[in-house]
């Protein structure tokens, strides 16, 4: 009995109720709940709980009831892969489909590479081709540039005109002058005066076109069909536009580089049909037409009538001043030669070039596709398919390019000459017209 009193009164005395400390039960009872009597104490401030002690990790306030930290953390994560996922296949979506529609517009283009072979007119057969369009420069045009020599027989390609000897034709600068610059890019550009789709043969349209970008120039420089040039390849000297027909564009970027000394590896050429069809893509362009020259583009758009299968008069020129040309009026107007002869010609080649160009800077994206499809099936070239590229990505920039336009052979620098067979020709002095054209493209 007083065993038992003892152990009651012991048991009174460490009572917490009667004051008596109480640390190692509640020591016991914060290794139970993880949890000491200080981390149970918060303050109030903006009407939200603030734990005291920084070392617990920050609680979100006002979490959703029924969730936990954890769980929103997850949902949100992956709502942003989503997002991110969704984001990344678009991005790819849409690049498959760009790089398709270029690899379907480059499959359109003809292109040629060096291991190519171009069908070469044997040269003593050469000799024999004829061109019936040839004639003489006149000075009845006051826009093209006056020769140094007499203007010839009227009809030079009558079998019963005196033949003369080949004129010599000036030896040209040496091989290791072949003008070249690192920002200048050189391409030829051809059209082909085959009257048949797919066809080659001389060169109707040769147009250096030069592209400065260090300084943010195109150069247009006209070379004329009728300059008498020594063509390489064992073949006799002929007008320059015959080497496209001997041996293809290599032949006549190679006879360029030769007398004009001008580093010219790249052309792209096209045809008649292809040039119609790019002006129409375009929706014609707009050329200041002179009234005598309404009736040549109507000879010309007959003829392209007859060989299409159409009537006769089917589109022809009504008016002069400034019209809007279409593609068959637009081709015939470009060769005309009846008027101002090839230097009258060349301008107005020119002149549509120009047109095309004003027309781009304004066309809208489906102006522009319209046209790059109608162009591309015919066009021949021997650039890359990469360098396809950089030029299409070039092009908005090089569109807005100021043009300088050049003619060879200039003025006052040329002789009208009977090449025997041949009939009249264009002599030139090739150190002059080459002095002014290295100067007119790289400023030298």
């Amino acid at each position: 009995m007083c065993a038992y009193n003892d152990f009651t009164k012991s048991n009174e005395r460490k009572s917490p109720e009667d004051g008596a400390p109480a640390g190692a039960e509640q020591k016991r009872s914060e290794r139970r709940t993880g949890q000491t009597g200080a981390e149970e104490n918060t303050e109030i401030r903006n009407g939200e709980p603030r734990r005291r002690n920084a070392r617990r990790k920050v609680v979100p306030r006002n979490p959703l009831p029924g969730t936990t930290v954890n769980a929103r953390a997850r949902r949100r994560s992956l709502k942003l892969r989503t997002l991110l996922w969704s984001l990344v296949t678009l991005v790819l979506v849409l690049f498959l489909t760009v790089a398709l529609y270029i690899n379907s517009m480059l499959n359109k283009i003809n292109f040629v590479d060096s291991d190519y072979t171009w069908i070469r007119m044997d040269p003593s057969e050469a000799d024999k081709l004829t061109d019936p369009d040839v004639d003489y420069p006149t000075e009845t045009d006051e826009t093209e540039p006056s020769g140094t020599g007499d203007e010839g027989p009227e009809n030079p390609t009558d079998p019963g005109a005196t033949e003369a000897p080949a004129p010599q034709i000036a030896a040209p600068f040496p091989q290791d002058q072949l003008r070249s610059s690192s920002s200048v890019k050189n391409i030829l550009l051809i059209g082909s005066d085959t009257r048949q789709p797919g066809y080659s043969a001389r060169s109707d349209v040769m147009i250096l076109l030069s592209i400065d970008s260090r300084n943010g120039k195109l150069t247009m420089s006209s070379l004329l069909r009728d300059i008498y040039v020594n063509i390489p390849g064992g073949y006799k000297p002929n007008r320059l536009n015959a080497a496209n027909a001997f041996g293809g564009p290599p032949l006549l970027l190679e006879t360029i580089r030769n007398n004009f000394r001008v580093d010219v590896q790249k052309f792209m050429m096209v045809d008649f049909f292809s040039f119609r069809d790019i002006v129409d893509a375009l929706g014609g362009v707009t050329i200041d037409v002179k009234p005598e020259e309404v009736e040549y583009v109507n000879f010309s758009v007959r003829e392209m009538n007859n060989l299409e299968g159409r009537a006769a008069d089917a589109y022809w020129l009504k008016d002069s001043g400034k019209v809007n040309l279409n593609g068959l009026q637009a081709v015939g107007y470009s060769r005309i030669r009846k008027i101002g002869s090839d230097f009258g010609r060349t301008q107005r080649q020119r002149n549509v070039l120009n047109a095309i160009l004003a027309k781009f800077r304004s066309a809208d994206i489906g102006t522009l596709h319209n046209t790059v499809n109608a162009v591309l099936p015919y066009l021949t070239t021997n650039l890359s398919r990469g360098d396809v590229l950089d030029f299409a990505a070039q092009l908005p920039a090089i569109v807005k390019y100021p043009v300088t336009e050049l003619q060879i052979p200039a003025k006052g620098t040329f002789e009208n000459v009977v090449a025997g067979s041949h009939g009249g020709v264009i002599k030139i002095d090739l150190y002059t017209n080459n002095r002014l054209l290295w100067k007119t493209i790289y400023g030298e």
